[in-house]
């Protein structure tokens, strides 16, 4: 199974936008960046999707063709199945990049000023998911809060 949003086609993401309540972030690769990450993709099916509803629950509506809530039951059905293995895969990767970054502090190859800023460089969406900056406290002494 690819477990990338980069393998998502236009066909699935027209789905997804026009008939499961998602917003369609200006085109298909908006799309890709906002849920570049798999668990967002699976709580979007599993948990809410953007407009705070559970699809899970939405899908026996009467607006949605039987076709379309067929599809939904699928797609529903497969994140399901493969939930707790993705988020596995996922959470161990992620401590492997803090390990990573922490041999690095730690060998002083980066300092804890360049990682800062590069946190503070990255746009939104690559901070909402870089793991490796759970390392920083939560509240960094600067007079601004990076989010």
């Amino acid at each position: 199974m690819k477990r990338d949003l980069k393998y998502l086609t236009k066909e699935a993401y027209n789905f997804i936008t026009l008939g499961c309540g998602s917003i369609a972030h200006f085109s298909i690769d908006g799309w890709r960046y906002h849920y570049r990450d798999l668990r967002d993709f699976l709580d979007f099916f599993l948990v809410k999707n953007e407009y705070g509803e559970c699809i899970a629950k939405v899908s026996e509506l009467d607006y949605w063709s039987v076709e379309d809530k067929e599809v939904i039951r699928e797609i529903i059905a497969t994140c399901s199945k493969y939930r707790d293995s993705i988020f596995s895969e996922l959470e161990k990767e992620g401590r492997k990049q803090s390990v990573e970054v922490a041999k690095r502090l730690m060998n002083e190859e980066i300092t804890l000023k360049q990682l800062v800023k590069s946190y503070a460089d990255m746009q939104h969406g690559e901070r909402r998911r870089c793991v490796a900056f759970s390392l920083l406290p939560t509240a960094l002494p600067f007079k601004r809060q990076l989010t």
